[in-house]
């Protein structure tokens, strides 16, 4: 009687996949309630409780395409200053294709400054620098006489279009005058020139 009403519970729930009913139907009669129950559990851990088109629940994303990486070499360091235009250096890997480009920005803005991370949803398109190689000489322009910090973005993008993570670094520039040399005239002294530079 007992095995009768856990029958009846079971056919009464709509469970997730064909066959299941026709199973309880059958009973004890053709397989036995054992047998049911190991055919039940076979079912389910093979068919999952999403509707069977081909593949196990969740085996799609599998088969995704993967966002790439990107990341900074350790040349410049971050937070290093400059007199002059460096030479900045990235790579990136995707493990399902390989890097189409990269994209890098130059931001002195105030907002970045004191929340870099904040700023990058709000990086201007046209900040954006396109690139195919790992390197460029990066200008950080700055005011004569002025130290002045920047961020710098990079990020890259896959052979599908999917972009990498945006990471970035804090660099500083100075920019003092050149040293303007003196002229040495014909009679003047030796000794008074550093240099002994005739011009």
């Amino acid at each position: 009687m007992d095995n009768i009403i856990r029958q009846s519970r079971f056919r009464d729930r709509h469970l997730c996949f064909p066959g299941v009913r026709a199973v309880f139907q059958r009973g004890a009669g053709a397989f036995g309630g054992f047998s049911t129950i190991i055919l039940l559990i076979s079912l389910i851990t093979t068919q999952g409780c999403d509707t069977f088109t081909g593949h196990m629940s969740g085996e799609e994303d599998i088969y995704a395409n993967q966002p790439p990486i990107v990341e900074f070499t350790n040349v410049p360091a971050d937070g290093d200053t400059f007199s002059y235009a460096p030479v900045i250096h990235w790579k990136g890997r995707d493990c399902d294709g390989f890097v189409e480009y990269y994209d890098y920005a130059d931001i002195i803005d105030s907002t970045a400054l004191s929340n870099p991370v904040y700023y990058i949803d709000f990086i201007p398109d046209e900040a954006w620098v396109r690139d195919t190689t790992t390197s460029d000489t990066i200008y950080l322009l700055t005011e004569a006489g002025q130290v002045t910090e920047h961020i710098f973005y990079v990020k890259c993008a896959d052979d599908q279009g999917a972009e990498s993570e945006v990471i970035y670094r804090t660099f500083y520039r100075m920019n003092q005058p050149p040293y303007v040399p003196e002229i040495k005239w014909w009679s003047d002294s030796d000794t008074s020139f550093f240099h002994d530079l005739l011009i």
